[in-house]
């Protein structure tokens, strides 16, 4: 036995496998080339606890940074988007991400490693990273 939850995963990778994403539109689904995604109607989260799909579905996340400068972070977690995600800045401190639900949970884990109130050393740990990923 299939779940629908399971049979949709199922079709979302297959979007995905074929470079396209489906955001939802009214009662219905549109599919559309996944670079174009960012730009239409995909589902957006706040920092308000609600979880986002843990499947290849493009999200919107927004990152309001308290430690950190956003740039420095924007460098680092760029390098860490899927082909078709991207991370843009609204200064002085939100990080607004478009990426595939699964990697979004990367993306939030290294942002709250680098966000860490505790972590003395976020801005040097940034730059750390960005000097040792591969660049895009």
């Amino acid at each position: 036995f299939v779940s629908a939850d399971e049979v949709y995963a199922a079709f979302l990778s297959a979007l995905d496998t074929n470079g396209l994403a489906v955001y939802p539109t009214g009662r219905f689904l549109r599919i559309v080339e996944k670079r174009l995604a960012k730009n239409a109607n995909i589902p957006t989260y706040m920092e308000d606890g609600r979880e986002y799909p843990l499947n290849e579905a493009m999200v919107t996340k927004m990152f309001r940074l308290r430690y950190v400068e956003a740039e420095p972070i924007r460098n680092v977690v760029s390098n860490l988007v899927t082909q078709n995600g991207d991370c843009n800045v609204f200064q002085p401190d939100l990080l607004i991400c478009n990426d595939q639900g699964l990697n979004m949970h990367r993306l939030e884990r290294v942002i709250a490693q680098l966000e860490a109130s505790d972590n003395q050393d976020a801005q040097a740990t940034a730059k750390w990273m960005k000097r040792v990923l591969p660049a895009t």
